[in-house]
């Protein structure tokens, strides 16, 4: 708000030049001198003190958080900021005449000056600095490691979600220690903040849609939602990790290429699309060596997209780290520059990258999801990104409803949305798994007219039908849909699971409630007596439990986790009670799942089962290593990763460089 920053430098100018008088010639430099202590001094103390991306500050007002964040909101904690700066507007206009003032006037004063105080005082409270005791105080979750210290929020995680998470920490750090040869100070731990869901880490951090590493702060530390672990847990870990041999000024690079290129290069099963050679060969982005030292420039990455730029210089700094000594990446780090480490062998790097990258195979529907991935553009590109229309906001407090599991809240805010843009695709299919999941298919069927033409509305319009009895004509529905030769590759996954009508009907039966347990699981499954389909059916219960849930393990504590008996040697273990009765042919059936999956379509489900077997007996996970000859790369990536944490889990892991695998 410019007024309140015009009239507050007006104010200490009015004040200087009553102090100091404008003859001597001082007044003007002590004036500007203020100012810019309150602008840069404001601004960094709150940075350097306190682990936030938000300031408020007397002179700009209020900067609300990371640059990427599309969602930026200025709530009322500004305006009582502003009422501080009103506060001191006042007492700097009073400074000049106090001493001769009537006692009325210095009682006023000394209010002001007391009110000032109170609103320092309680800074955190008031959401306008959020320091880490402020932090740690609100999640109100403590959990150690042999490393980390986890700060989780108490509403949001279980005990055994944090013993899991607690265990994956200590996976990556081991495996990327080894990898890039640190040796870790003794007695320095790494506080990792473990948020429930976005909104409450915008709220504390300023961070909405972002997790982050201040690398600025004295102690190593991480900050992440919970809904985003899976895909930027090991990425922030990297930039952590890497502060033992970063600048000493700034616990990183300054050369932000070099810092995002090696959290990319160390993290390539955080994307479950594509993998960064794929994306850079799809594209045609070998750079050059003229190009790779632009884009690894102080600048250089800042002017490409975020795409391009995270995808290329994480494939390049991938090349560097196989083909040459880590000490030599190291060195190019700590100057911040890639010839600091490189040097003459640049052009044999670049030329062992162009190599590797072009025996990528790439099918042609992955060289349309590269190009389209591609051509996002970066948030400095777009038109108004950060102006929030009202249907925009309206979605986002349905999400917010969601994730506070608020379902009533969320529906009418999701019809509000609805009716402001009934063309929302993926709003409707929330609607109608809602519907579903609370037994009211029918409204499904009757409200069928008003649901945009989409290929995966058509998927849930015919589980309606087939909810209802009329699998005749859900049949008919299907086959008509997979009749178009445009169908994208989601739907056509969808209509291969219901390709068995018997399948199709108990999955409905089955997966549309309103919470999933194993007992339904065992009720259905106890009419089937061919093996082949009660797998199927144990498959899809556990692909949508895992869709239902952000972790591997969530939601386990009080169903299905807590029916089992881990590893002894495994906290968890403390956690848990023995396998009831009725559920022992549940954990049985397991064991017995075929050893591979279809990568088409329950890939990522069995990823997680493998996560699960580092932490259960449910399976052993050396039985899933045969599996990945023939799959995508990017397959490959996250079910080696997920192999490794078993590995680690179950204590076989024996310590070697992350690229030791051949991956």
């Amino acid at each position: 708000i410019p007024l309140f920053s015009t009239v507050f430098g007006f104010s200490i100018g009015r004040m200087v030049r009553y102090v100091v008088p404008v003859s001597t010639g001082y007044s003007r430099m002590l004036s500007l001198g203020i100012l810019f202590f309150v602008l840069i001094g404001g601004l960094a103390g709150t940075f350097l003190l306190f682990p936030q991306l938000y300031a408020f500050n007397h002179i700009i007002g209020y900067w609300p958080g990371p640059i990427y964040d599309e969602s930026v909101l200025f709530t009322g904690r500004l305006i009582l900021y502003r009422t501080i700066t009103l506060t001191w507007i006042a007492i700097f206009w009073m400074i000049p005449h106090i001493r001769y003032s009537e006692p009325v006037i210095k009682a006023i004063f000394l209010m002001l000056v007391t009110s000032l105080v109170l609103h320092y005082s309680l800074s955190a409270q008031n959401g306008l600095i959020s320091p880490k005791s402020h932090i740690q105080s609100t999640l109100n979750g403590n959990y150690q490691t042999e490393h980390f210290d986890l700060y989780f929020s108490e509403t949001h995680y279980d005990p055994v979600e944090v013993a899991f998470l607690g265990m994956l920490h200590e996976f990556h750090f081991q495996e990327l220690t080894d990898t890039l040869r640190i040796e870790w100070p003794e007695g320095e731990r790494i506080e990792s903040y473990l948020y429930g869901q976005e909104w409450q880490m915008q709220r504390l951090t300023g961070a909405k849609q972002v997790s982050f590493v201040p690398v600025w702060q004295r102690t190593p530390q991480m900050h992440i939602r919970k809904n985003a672990i899976d895909r930027t847990l090991r990425h922030e870990m990297v930039h952590v990790i890497a502060r033992e041999f970063g600048n000493p000024l700034l616990n990183a690079s300054w050369n932000i290429g070099l810092v995002e290129g090696l959290a990319v290069a160390l993290s390539p099963a955080s994307s479950a699309r594509l993998t960064t050679d794929q994306l850079v060969v799809s594209n045609d982005a070998l750079y050059s060596l003229e190009k790779i030292s632009e884009l690894f420039s102080l600048t250089g990455f800042y002017r490409e997209s975020g795409s391009v730029a995270y995808n290329v210089s994480g494939s390049f700094v991938a090349t560097l780290l196989r083909e040459f000594d880590v000490a030599r990446f190291k060195t190019a780090y700590r100057h911040s520059s890639l010839e600091k480490g490189y040097g003459e062998v640049l052009p044999v790097a670049i030329a062992h990258w162009h190599n590797r990258v072009l025996q990528m195979e790439v099918t042609p529907e992955e060289e349309e999801l590269a190009a389209a991935l591609f051509a996002i553009p970066s948030l400095l590109d777009q038109d108004c990104p950060r102006k929030q229309s009202d249907e925009a906001a309206t979605r986002d407090v349905f999400r917010r409803a969601m994730a506070e599991q608020d379902s009533v809240r969320a529906m009418e805010y999701l019809e509000a949305s609805l009716c402001h843009n009934p063309d929302w695709a993926s709003g409707w299919m929330h609607w109608i798994r809602h519907k579903l999941e609370a037994g009211e298919a029918e409204s499904v069927l009757l409200d069928r007219d008003r649901f945009p033409d989409h290929p995966l509305i058509a998927v849930l319009v015919a589980d309606a039908l087939m909810a209802v009895g009329r699998s005749e004509e859900a049949l008919g529905f299907k086959e008509r849909a997979i009749k178009d030769d445009d169908l994208p590759i989601q739907a056509r996954r969808a209509w291969r699971l219901r390709e068995n009508p018997e399948l199709w009907n108990l999955r409905t039966d089955l997966l549309y409630q309103p919470s999933l347990h194993p007992k339904r699981f065992l009720e259905i499954a106890g009419s089937i007596d061919e093996a082949s389909l009660k797998h199927e059916l144990l498959i899809s219960f556990f692909a949508e439990w895992f869709r239902r849930n952000p972790l591997p393990v969530s939601g386990w504590k009080d169903t299905l986790l807590a029916s089992v008996v881990p590893h002894e040697s495994r906290e968890i273990a403390s956690m848990l009670q023995e396998i009831p009765g009725e559920l022992r042919d549940f954990t049985s059936l397991l064991q017995e799942l075929p050893a591979c999956p279809p990568m088409d379509t329950h890939f990522e489900t069995y990823r997680n089962l493998i996560y699960l077997s580092g932490v259960t007996p449910f399976m052993d996970s050396g039985r899933f290593e045969k599996c990945i000859a023939d799959w995508r790369p990017v397959q490959q990536e996250r079910w080696n990763e997920a192999l490794r944490f078993a590995d680690f889990a179950s204590g076989r892991y024996a310590g070697s460089s992350f690229f030791s695998d051949g991956s």
